[in-house]
């Protein structure tokens, strides 16, 4: 399983409908279960049988990191995966490419660009917004 899959299968499994139910007993979060949910729940867990148990044992301590989190994190990390999910392909690939792009950099050359966002992000909309004006005229 490559690296792409079981990260979502760490967001699949956090954010599954059976790991969200609130009731108690395992059999009652079930019933509540659509056939539709019955089904993803099936498929993932064979997914998750199908690892090996180093994969396994690495997967549930990722989704007990996760259930650690704070409730607003989750959500956060769910809203982000739901995004990546509907990403059309060629963006997906396009992104992909930039973050090896940005692994294999210098490391001094990464802290010199995060240097440069932080100053942009401190300066004010207002700030931007003539820099982008001057760079438009300036063909940059």
């Amino acid at each position: 399983m490559n690296r792409r899959h079981f990260l979502g299968s760490v967001f699949i499994l956090a954010a599954s409908p059976l790991a969200r139910a609130q009731n108690p007993s395992g059999r009652e979060r079930w019933n509540e279960l659509t056939p539709e949910q019955k089904e993803i729940v099936r498929k993932r867990w064979a997914k998750f049988k199908a690892l090996s148990p180093e994969k396994r044992r690495e997967l549930i301590e990722r989704r007990k990191r996760f259930r650690a989190l704070p409730p607003e994190r989750q959500q956060r990390i769910r809203e982000n995966f739901k995004r990546w999910r509907d990403l059309p392909p060629e963006r997906k690939m396009k992104l992909r490419n930039n973050f090896k792009r940005w692994r294999a950099m210098d490391p001094n050359r990464r802290q010199a660009i995060r240097q440069k966002l932080d100053r942009w992000n401190q300066l004010t909309p207002d700030q931007r917004a003539r820099i982008r004006s001057r760079l438009r005229r300036n063909g940059g």
